[in-house]
């Protein structure tokens, strides 16, 4: 008995091993499908020794998490176009002001006035001057 135990650990060991490196080796991931391959209404074999029926502890969480999931992915894909709207117009804005390349602050900006510069601490403007 100990004897197929310790066999079955090694062969165990020897398999998670393996699996590793063959995901590794190939360089690519699983197929994962969009939609769930078992339909949630297998929850309804399982033995249930709780308070509520299989439907409300197994069947209908998934599908509201399915829902939600679903809500989700709408959401963001509805996001991701609008950020590609944005990005459209920047760059359109960028090209119409003939600024391709973001500067960094203060330089070669369409705010950047050439007047008067002022310095860093500079409080001249702040007190009276006293007239001789």
């Amino acid at each position: 008995m100990v004897r197929g135990g310790l066999f079955l650990l090694v062969v165990g060991v020897i398999w998670m091993m393996g699996e590793g490196s063959a995901n590794a080796q190939y360089g690519y991931q699983r197929y994962r499908p969009a939609t769930p391959v078992l339909s949630p209404y297998l929850g309804l074999t399982a033995s249930n020794n709780g308070a509520l029926p299989n439907y409300f502890a197994f069947v209908r969480p998934l599908e509201a998490a399915q829902q939600t999931i679903r809500e989700e992915n709408r959401v963001f894909s509805q996001q991701r176009k609008e950020l590609i709207i944005q990005r459209n117009q920047l760059q359109q804005l960028q090209t119409e002001f003939g600024q391709s390349v973001a500067a960094p602050t203060g330089q070669a900006g369409w705010f950047r006035t050439q007047g008067r510069q002022s310095g860093f601490k500079n409080t001249s403007h702040y007190y009276q001057r006293w007239q001789r």
